[in-house]
Order: structure tokens, then sequence, then C-alpha cells
């Protein structure tokens, strides 16, 4: 898209019990969500990829949805929305320590319980190769290339590193949302336990998944409100995940839990402009809230910041040099290529950038943004592309050393089959061929 977006993260599709998708009941069926049908489904993922944008599942597997209760009255029996059994699951499926009084009879939770709905064991085998199957066939057959892994605090990271060992998502990002450390009601300065706990959870997935940066909001939302000297850490760096691990910090302002409708720890209103210069300026990889773009009369501001970016060659690993941080102004270099301003205070003093190097490239209230003036190499849509890989998630070639081998079962379609043996050939045991697939056809 010429605006610069790459990846767009749709809803969960499939039949649920809340009107949203995230009680999710009957996985492979995709014809009772509110967000449409399943062929509304395909024919919205085919127009995107034609556009060149990929397309993102919010995946919601820490918990799922009975289709109805068992014989001691506990919701605990599962129907996956197929004539066959696949995730048709009983009380085995779910942990024995369910907050929801589930009558489960797996393992104990690996992490919190979400209390909404059963919590599902996932260190059981059978619920791991069926969730994969189906999250297979969601690429396969319908056509999403990555995930949005929903409520990760709800299991164990190794779970979604063996998720993406098996799909092999071209991104992924998890929701691990924690609360902030605060003193007398306002976030303490020190978030380093935060973003501790956002690092450690991408180091369990082996780098697979990438992961939202709820710690830069938190401080940021708080820092536009005359605290700007919040945006830097004692070591000089950005506050948030984005100062430690920037190449798999998702940087965000709001999504539909913190804005929309429900303004839960929402982004100021009158200061969604800050924020937009900030995360699309910096190191990470920015991810903006449909409401803002189409919404809120945004769509200019950012598509010109996003333009930008791509324009000054900025990306997830960009260096930053943050040159002042104090109550009303805020000032960094970045890659040298662009020197960001934020904050009401005018008089820069000796931080006002050198006119014969610099030229300011976009400002509104109470922001500037200036551009280097040295010649670059523009980038062209294809290098972009390339750049764009490097800040995806790392390590998708370890996928060949899983040890975890993949049957071509009668119950995956010839299409899923296919762009299994033409991906992970070397996962596929030898006389699991599936014969009943002509694998030089193009579809089934």
């Amino acid at each position: 898209m010429l605006v610069g977006i790459t990846d767009i993260w749709l809803p969960p599709p499939s039949q649920s019990v809340d009107v949203n998708g995230y009680l999710p009941s009957q996985l492979y069926n995709l014809n009772e969500s509110k967000y449409g049908t399943k062929a509304q489904l395909e024919d919205l993922i085919d127009v995107l990829h034609t556009n060149g944008i990929c397309c993102m599942a919010d995946i919601v597997i820490n918990h799922r949805s009975a289709y109805r209760q068992d014989a001691g009255g506990h919701w605990n029996v599962f129907e996956g929305g197929t004539k066959d059994e696949r995730l048709d699951w009983g009380p085995w499926a779910v942990v024995d320590n369910d907050a929801y009084d589930s009558g489960g009879k797996g393992h104990h939770d690996t992490g919190e319980s979400y209390g909404a709905a059963p919590d599902l064991d996932h260190t059981n085998k059978r619920v791991q190769d069926e969730l994969s199957d189906w999250m297979n066939w969601l690429r396969a057959d319908i056509g999403f290339d990555g995930w949005r892994f929903d409520f990760v605090k709800g299991y164990a990271p190794r779970f979604t590193k063996l998720y993406c060992e098996r799909t092999l998502p071209s991104f992924s990002v998890g929701e691990l949302w924690t609360s902030l450390k605060y003193e007398d009601g306002r976030p303490s300065y020190d978030q380093n336990g935060h973003r501790q706990v956002l690092c450690d959870w991408i180091d369990g997935t082996n780098g697979l998944s990438s992961a939202f940066d709820f710690t830069t909001k938190g401080i940021l939302q708080a820092a536009v409100c005359g605290e700007l000297w919040r945006l830097k850490d004692p070591q000089g760096k950005p506050p948030g995940l984005l100062g430690w691990y920037p190449e798999q910090a998702v940087t965000f302002i709001d999504n539909h839990d913190t804005g929309s409708t429900q303004r839960h720890w929402n982004f100021p209103d009158d200061k969604v402009m800050w924020g937009y210069v900030y995360i699309l300026t910096h190191p990470g990889i920015p991810c903006i809230f449909y409401d803002h773009f189409f919404s809120w009369g945004f769509q200019k501001q950012i598509g010109e910041l996003l333009q930008l970016r791509k324009r000054s060659g900025v990306n997830a690993g960009s260096q930053i040099r943050i040159e002042a941080a104090e109550a009303d102004i805020y000032v960094a270099n970045i890659d040298d290529k662009l020197i960001v301003k934020l904050g009401p205070r005018y008089d820069m003093g000796s931080l006002v950038p050198d006119a014969s190097n610099w030229k300011i490239a976009l400002s509104g209230k109470d922001f500037a943004i200036w551009e280097s003036k040295k010649v670059r190499k523009i980038i062209t849509k294809e290098e972009h592309k390339e750049e764009i890989a490097v800040e995806t998630p790392k390590g998708s070639l370890n996928i060949l050393q899983s040890s975890h081998e993949l049957k071509l079962s009668g119950k995956m379609s010839c299409k899923t089959v296919r762009r299994i043996l033409n991906e992970v050939p070397d996962l596929v045991p030898e006389g699991n061929k599936r014969e009943d697939c002509n694998l030089e056809g193009k579809s089934s």
C-alpha cells in the first residue's frame, strides 16, 4: 500500500459466544461471526493480498467456550465446527485448576487463568496438534499470513514458540498486558520490571514472536501530559521495551481494548498525534489504530509520517540518541536521518538543527521533525519489503530443526498438504505424502 502499511490485524474469525469473537467455540466455523461470512473473509484477504498487504488473524487459544455441558453440569464438551472430530474435545482438554469451574481434567495451567471461559491445557499433545492444524488451515485455505496471539499471559511462551514453529507465520505478535508500577497514582519512573517481563516472554518464544510494547504506551501517555522527562531512562535509552528489544517491540497508541468504545487506559485525546509522531519516527514496529486512521481524521497526518519513515529508512532497529528529555521538551536524533522535537517549549537553544544539514519535514502543534539533507538512496518497493522482513521475528529457519513431524492426515485439505510439502518438506516423514492429492495440480 502506498501509504506504507504492510500488515493488517483482523479480528477473531470463528463462531464465538461473545459478539466480538474473544470467547470462541467452533473454531472451524467462520460463518457465524458478526464481521461477516467465510466467503467475505476470503474475498477481503484476496483484495489485501492484491495490494501487497499481509493479513494477521487474532488467535484466541488460551481459552475456549464449550458447546454443551457434561453430565455434571460443567461446560467442557467442545465441538469444532466440522462434520468430523477435529477440535471435538472433552474435560481432558481443560486445565484441572481452572478458575472457570469447568471440571477440567488436564494438567495444571501454565499461566494465568482467564476466568470467563475454560482454560485449555496446552501441554496436551492432541490440543497442540489440532490447534496447529487449525492454524495451518487458516493459512493455507483461508489465506492468513500471520498471527496476533491474544492473552498470552494465560499459557507459557514455549507454546507460542511451538505454534509458530508449526505454522510459519510471516509475522507474529503477542498481547502480554500487565500492570505498570505506580507511585501515588502515577506511573513510576523506573519501569524496568515491566519491560523485563516482555523481554522474558519474547525470549521464551525463542524470538519467534514479537510483543506489543505496553511499557512504552503506558509511559508515553503519561509523558505527553507535561512529563516528557519520562522518555529517557537512566542509561539514556527509550524507557519501554523499545529501549531494550526494539526489533521485537510492536509500539502502539491504542487498540480495541484501550480505545474505541471501551476507553480503558486510553491515550489522551488531544495528544494522539504526539503519540504517532513518537512511534512512527522511532525504532520498533509501529502499529496504527484503525479508529485513529479512519474515524478521527488523522489519515493524512499519519500517512505523511509513514511516508517520512519509509523515505528516511528508519526501521525497527534504528539507532536513537536522546538529546533532551525535560518536562516541556523532548528531542531525539534517529539514525542521523531524523530529528524529532515534542513539547510546547519553542526556545530550543543549541538543540535547533543546523539549517545547512537539516530541513523541516513535518510540523504541527507542539511538534516538529527535521530530515537530513544528505542524499540517500531511494528505497524501492522491493527493497522496502526486505527491510520490513528484517523487522519481523528472527529465527524462523529454526523450523527445519524442529523434532515435530507433520502428518498429512485425511482431515487436511489438499491445499494445506501442498503448502506444507512446498514450505517444510523435511518435516514430513517418508511414506506420508498423501497419494490422494494431485501434487501437480492447482487446487482441489
